[in-house]
């Protein structure tokens, strides 16, 4: 600890003694201010005017306020009472050194002022004082670490907390609700614009998003990840932008801690939006798969009803020319019997076929219900991450200005 000279405060009533105190502790590097009684003194030290002070030197008997009454003062004080005071009196009775303890003081020392032994307390005062303001101020840097670690701390847990809200938003809109909830903590007022196809939705925070604020983030997307103009701040991913509308540019420690933040909210945004997108594609390529399976399905329902009704065709015509060339054979009764027989026979099991073709048509009406139930329950699933931005257009009365 370097020792470090500062001002030292003379109060008497005689010139004298404050001349020869004055003297004695300018010579060993201190300045001096002086008073003629403990209300001048008291008027000196809150003025301001005076600062560094390293200790007071005061007499105890003074019209106005005497020493003990300034010293009472002093150390009811707030930013005076660490100051350390030195009685310097004729009054050396063990009663008036305690009534001078009592006061608050931290050392007396007796007149005709032996100089040796005053410059020694005021040193000894002194480099106490400077140990004890530097202990001070250790400590509330100390507290100010540990309540920026605090911040910190419960800024990360936040983040955290939103990461797993994020992951569990079943929309897009959700997913800005949740957001938002997030930087209103913050106090921040917010748009989130997101890439769908070759557009920007825009949703804000509070509701409308103004044509001037949606041509901003249009243009700030081929800027730098983080845009700064004024209070803005613009935060750019490959599908999403953010638009922070009040960043506390006067505030350096939370200008940098929210820059941070929002880095860490986007990407968990990015994150979810990307696994939307993907949900979206997966869901339109099953849709595709889908189509081309029932309409498969319809050509082969469609071939084989006319198959079968084709063989049955085929049978039928088969029977009456099998009919018409046995009349005209002239053959035995008991083989035109054997011959109609046969022919019966093919007919019924032809019929029998048909009858398990019925069966297979029911089959492939069955599959295109299900087919059918398929496509519009993804059709259903995926609306809810359709980004509506005629919704969140719309004028709630008041147009808000970006600039």
């Amino acid at each position: 600890m370097t020792n470090k000279i500062g001002t030292i405060v003379v109060v008497d009533d005689e010139p004298m003694i404050i001349e020869l105190i004055s003297s004695l502790m300018q010579d060993a590097g201190y300045q001096t201010v002086s008073a003629l009684n403990g209300q001048e003194a008291l008027d000196i030290i809150n003025s301001s005017a005076v600062a560094d002070i390293s200790a007071i030197i005061s007499d105890i008997k003074m019209p106005i306020m005497d020493g003990y009454q300034l010293c009472h003062a002093l150390r009811e004080h707030d930013t005076c009472k660490n100051i350390p005071f030195i009685f310097a009196s004729s009054l050396t009775t063990l009663d008036e050194k305690i009534q001078g303890y009592n006061a608050g003081a931290d050392d007396y020392i007796p007149k005709p002022i032996e100089p040796d032994e005053l410059l020694l307390k005021v040193k000894r005062l002194a480099e106490k004082k400077q140990g004890r303001d530097e202990l001070t101020k250790q400590l509330l840097e100390s507290q100010n670490a540990a309540m920026q670690a605090l911040s910190y701390t419960s800024d990360l847990g936040r983040v955290v907390n939103f990461y797993e809200e994020a992951l569990l938003a079943t929309s897009i809109d959700d997913l800005a609700k949740k957001l938002f909830r997030n930087t209103a903590s913050y106090g921040l007022s917010c748009i989130l614009a997101v890439v769908d196809g070759d557009e920007l939705a825009f949703i804000g925070d509070q509701g409308y998003v103004s044509p001037l604020e949606q041509g901003v983030i249009e243009l700030a997307r081929s800027q730098t990840r983080f845009y700064h103009f004024g209070k803005r701040t613009i935060v750019n991913y490959g599908n999403h932008s953010l638009l922070v509308k009040n960043m506390p540019v006067d505030d350096e420690n939370k200008y940098g801690m929210i820059n941070d933040m929002l880095g860490a909210l986007c990407n968990a945004i990015y994150a979810k939006l990307t696994i939307f997108m993907n949900e979206r594609r997966e869901a339109k390529q099953k849709d595709e798969i889908l189509s081309v399976v029932r309409h498969a399905v319809d050509n082969i329902d469609e071939i084989f009803t006319t198959l079968q009704n084709t063989n049955s065709t085929v049978i039928e015509d088969m029977c009456e020319q099998m009919d018409t060339a046995i009349m005209g054979m002239g053959l035995l009764e008991d083989t035109e019997n054997n011959i109609e027989s046969i022919t019966k026979e093919c007919l019924e099991r032809s019929n029998d076929n048909f009858s398990n073709g019925l069966k297979l048509n029911t089959i492939f009406d069955g599959l295109r219900e299900e087919i059918d139930l398929c496509l519009t329950s993804n059709i259903s699933n995926n609306k809810p991450q359709q980004i509506d931005s005629a919704e969140n257009e719309c004028d709630s009365g008041s147009d808000p200005e970006l600039f």
